[in-house]
């Protein structure tokens, strides 16, 4: 290579330079002495600014691999549905089986009805649950005079029960 063309590469490689500085704002009056412009390459970012990126990340995988092993199946989605909903029917009987008021024939049935809850729940409703990768979804319902009632519906999220919807009174699962 000769001097005369050394010379043209170094002043094409300033021109380039020049050209790079002007369109990212960094023109020699805005330098500062003793401080490096500022590169576009990933691998200057320090490493803390990347790892600010990455956590929030790795946390939110982190979710929903621990959802996705959380979610139970579509047989235990039913047993759990319908495991709260005979815990709610024998509150209600509990409370009528301990009024003094009852006489003992209304306490003897509330004891029955105690018993018998879980297989009168199979028999009555119609539970149905749609298992997804991170969370379920489930309705239970049953047929009431000719109608369909919603007796609840909602999502199963980390194993638990979250109930949105529900066509039956609050004052008939209360207890008084």
């Amino acid at each position: 290579m000769s001097l005369e063309s050394y010379k043209k590469t170094i002043e094409a490689q300033k021109e380039r330079e020049r050209a790079f500085n002007h369109k990212t704002n960094l023109n020699s009056e805005e330098r500062q002495p003793n401080k490096e412009p500022k590169s576009i390459y990933a691998e200057d970012i320090p490493h803390k600014k990347r790892r600010r990126h990455l956590i929030p990340f790795i946390l939110i995988v982190a979710l929903f691999v621990a959802s996705a092993i959380k979610n139970p199946s579509e047989n235990e989605g039913k047993e759990l549905v319908k495991g709260v909903i005979v815990e709610k029917v024998n509150n209600k009987l509990r409370s009528e089986m301990t009024n003094e008021d009852n006489n003992g024939f209304k306490q003897f049935g509330a004891f029955l009805g105690m018993t018998f809850a879980s297989n009168i729940i199979d028999y009555v409703c119609e539970i149905q649950v749609n298992d997804y990768i991170v969370f379920s979804t489930f309705d239970c319902t049953t047929n009431i005079d000719g109608e369909r009632k919603t007796i609840v519906s909602g999502v199963i999220f980390f194993g638990k029960l979250i109930p949105l919807k529900t066509d039956i009174s609050k004052e008939a699962f209360e207890t008084d």
